[in-house]
């Protein structure tokens, strides 16, 4: 009976440890280069073509990192979509310091975020808030 029991809390603990799956982006300009579209640090952020458009599985509660390719000072805009729950999404520079731009969107309602390329680069954090859902956040760059 102990090892029945024991098997079945190892099936069950084993089911719970879901491995994150990369994401690949999507549409129109996209990736630079194929592999994930959003890493857990900036360091390793790939980076994205503008235009574009990016989905990703934004980490829950947690940020993922992504690079625009723009020029510093050039202006873009950012339309930000989620198939459910809520997200939050900031631009950043390549400190990692806000530039000042940041948004939460839920499903019921897209935002439009507008910035210009930081400089050192633009970092663009992403990750889902509240109750998590896994849902897909889409960021289609201007």
């Amino acid at each position: 009976m102990h090892r029945i029991a024991l098997l079945s809390l190892l099936v069950a603990i084993s089911a719970c440890s879901k491995k994150a799956e990369p994401t690949t982006p999507t549409g129109g300009g996209g990736g630079a280069a194929a592999g994930p579209a959003i890493s857990q640090t900036m360091a390793d952020a790939p980076t994205h073509n503008v235009p574009g458009t990016i989905e990703v599985k934004a980490p829950c509660n947690e940020s993922g990192y992504l690079k625009l390719n723009v020029p510093t000072g050039t202006a873009f805009t950012i339309d930000v979509t989620t198939s459910a729950g809520s997200a939050m999404v900031d631009v950043m520079d390549a400190n990692g310091k806000s530039a000042g731009v940041s948004t939460e969107v839920t499903a019921e309602a897209a935002k439009n975020v507008a910035s210009a390329g930081q400089d050192g680069a633009t970092l663009v954090s992403v990750s889902e808030t509240g109750a998590c859902t896994g849902s897909t956040v889409t960021l289609a760059i201007k």
